[in-house]
């Protein structure tokens, strides 16, 4: 047609105005003279752009393109009244939302953003911070590192570090992850690729199964103490290469402080610091050429001195830059053992969980064929308050019912023999992980201490008791306290450690996966009743055992060492033959035969003081 060439040439073809054959609409300007046919209008649509619209009535000479059903809002052909101060309005509106946003965004980057950035900056400078204290210092620390390691720290591959002869000569644990091992423990992985929660139906209601959450952003603080333990570092040393590679190193600080040793530890430690920088692991290693010995009476005191020691990395760090303590005495154990541990603490909400240390029972009793049992009798307390044994007094000997198993009166014994956690009183069992917050939060800031500069009990198990403070349903004066819950903590069967080689070999249990192997929904409900029903008040009292006679049940002492916090009292009674919380008659009978064999006493009867005879509800002396 003569007037669409005409057109065209003008630039104002249908093409070129922006015809829009689908939306059947024009955005822009549009001849006044051009004629359609029937056949070339569009279907109608209910679709326009945003802020665009056609006057109903076209241009004298114009046919409309567009449903005649329609009311637009706003002209757009040229013979139609259109402003250009609405295109400039709009245009001023843009401006000013943008320039808005962009204030915001720089208010909040001066109140909240930069000061963030910098908190980050510093809690990443905590995590990846490394110090080698002692080494360059002590010329005798010196000279005993090997030649090839001595003077400048070269970059040694870290297979040749970890094959080095002085980590070769000391024999470690076999440790692999089988397929349902890795499948398990996949949600610490950082990688982890998290598909929305999992849940289970229990016929009732539908559960989360907490197994599968991610638990990939959690950092850890590692806490260790070593005196000549060129025996066993070798093997550490091997488990946190395989378990910082496997969870990224830069969620992980290594904090040892080692004194005193006099074998090759402080050249082990060295070259653990070699083995650390190549993965990029942060580090503070101590090496303290100072005599190790504990004056008389002051043992207690002097240890958790040295476990606050460890710790002072982390109290330097910023609050915030670690979300876990992992502490480890010098044991043998496997990767699985600490994958195990760290995810049932995450699993079970826990303030504090423990792994289970066994050692050979080297007494005449038990001469030539030593059992391989539970090792930390001193500390570990059920919730019945009683020891994982019972060991008689003045004897010494170990009641063990059922063999070697521990814990033989308590209630959840069969879910400890079913490889199921359980909650304690108190545990540290050579390797533990607490909340890192009741380290720095002003309002616990727990530390490990002494009882009144006496041995007689544990710095561990006394943490264990503040624990159970900070978390006491009541304030020392009787009144409700906020957040008492009571404490959460855990001992975890599946974590295995052991203080030699072949000891861990007789009692280790990451090779029994059964569990792990099952799958949907019975997998689901096995991990379902990993769950503990944690009980909020602790048990009345407590049995303890005197470091002095640490092997011997000396009940004489225990009126000095009795746990009364808020609970309700608890009566005696028996229940399927298990034994509840000892009663205070109970336990005076108890204290009756002791007393009269102890030989401290001589024979002689114990005069009670009021608030004793009170406490077990009896008058006059035993």
């Amino acid at each position: 047609m003569p007037g669409l060439e005409k057109d065209e040439e003008q630039g104002h073809g249908l093409h070129d105005a922006g015809v829009d054959p689908e939306l059947g609409m024009i955005p822009g300007p549009i001849p006044t003279s051009t004629t359609t046919t029937a056949s070339t209008t569009p279907p109608p649509s209910n679709k326009r752009p945003f802020g665009w619209g056609v006057s109903s009535r076209p241009a004298s000479g114009a046919t409309s393109l567009l449903p005649q059903t329609r009311s637009p809002t706003r002209a757009s052909f040229p013979g139609s009244r259109l402003s250009w101060l609405d295109g400039a309005g709009k245009k001023s509106f843009k401006a000013r939302f943008l320039f808005v946003c962009t204030a915001a965004w720089v208010l909040w980057q001066l109140v909240v953003g930069i000061p963030d950035s910098a908190s980050r900056r510093a809690r990443t400078r905590a995590i990846t911070k490394r110090a080698l204290i002692g080494f360059e210092s002590i010329e005798r620390r010196r000279q005993v590192l090997p030649k090839d390691i001595a003077g400048e720290r070269t970059w040694w591959p870290i297979e040749d570090l970890l094959e080095h002869s002085l980590l070769a000569k000391h024999p470690s644990p076999n440790c692999n992850l089988n397929i349902y091992q890795k499948d398990r423990y996949a949600p610490l992985l950082s990688r982890y690729r998290y598909r929305g929660p999992h849940f289970y139906h229990n016929n009732t209601d539908w559960t989360v199964v907490p197994h599968y959450l991610p638990r990939k952003k959690n950092t850890y603080f590692i806490a260790i103490n070593l005196i000549n333990s060129d025996y066993v570092l070798p093997a550490l040393i091997r488990v946190f290469y395989t378990v910082l590679s496997a969870l990224g190193p830069s969620r992980f600080h290594v904090s040892i402080y080692e004194n005193g040793s006099t074998d090759t530890t402080p050249a082990q430690l060295y070259l653990f610091a070699m083995v650390l920088d190549r993965l990029g692991a942060g580090y503070t290693l101590h090496s303290d050429a100072a005599k190790a010995g504990f004056p008389a009476g002051a043992r207690i005191k002097s240890l958790a001195n040295l476990r606050n020691k460890a710790l002072q990395p982390l109290l330097d760090a910023p609050k915030g830059t670690f979300d876990r303590v992992l502490f480890i005495n010098d044991v043998h154990l496997c990767e699985s053992d600490l994958f195990e541990l760290m995810l049932q603490h995450e699993v079970q909400g826990a303030d504090m969980s423990c792994g289970m240390d066994y050692k050979s029972l080297e007494i005449k009793e038990f001469a030539p064929n030593y059992p391989v049992i539970f090792y930390d009798v001193w500390v570990a307390r059920d919730m019945l308050g009683l020891p994982f044994y019972n060991i008689s007094y003045p004897s010494g000997a170990w009641d063990l019912p059922g063999g070697a198993r521990p814990m033989p009166l308590s209630p959840d014994r069969f879910r400890l023999y079913d490889l199921q956690p359980v909650q304690v009183f108190s545990c540290w069992n050579g390797v533990t992980i607490i909340d890192a917050d009741l380290f720095v939060n002003p309002k616990h800031a727990l530390r490990f201490r002494d009882d009144g500069d006496t041995d007689r009990q544990s710095e561990c198990y006394l943490f264990c008791s503040d624990l159970w403070k900070t978390y006491s349903p009541f304030s020392s004066d009787g009144n409700p306290q906020d957040g008492g819950r009571g404490a959460r903590i855990q001992v975890v069967p599946r974590t295995v450690a052991a203080y030699q080689h072949y000891e861990y070999g007789q009692v280790r249990q990451d090779k029994n996966t059964t569990a792990f192997e099952q799958e949907g929904w019975l997998r689901d409900k096995n991990n379902l009743d990993e769950l503990i029903e944690w009980k909020r008040y602790p048990p009345r009292l407590i049995n303890t055992y005197e470091y002095a006679v640490w092997s011997n049940m000396n009940m004489s002492v225990l009126l000095q060492h009795v746990v009364t916090l808020s609970a309700a009292p608890t009566p005696f009674h028996e229940k399927n033959g298990l034994l509840s919380t000892p009663s205070p008659r109970r336990m005076s009978i108890l204290l009756q035969k002791t007393t009269a064999s102890d030989p401290g006493s001589d024979g002689r009867s114990t005069t009670l003081s009021a608030p004793e005879r009170r406490l077990f509800s009896i008058e006059g002396t035993i």
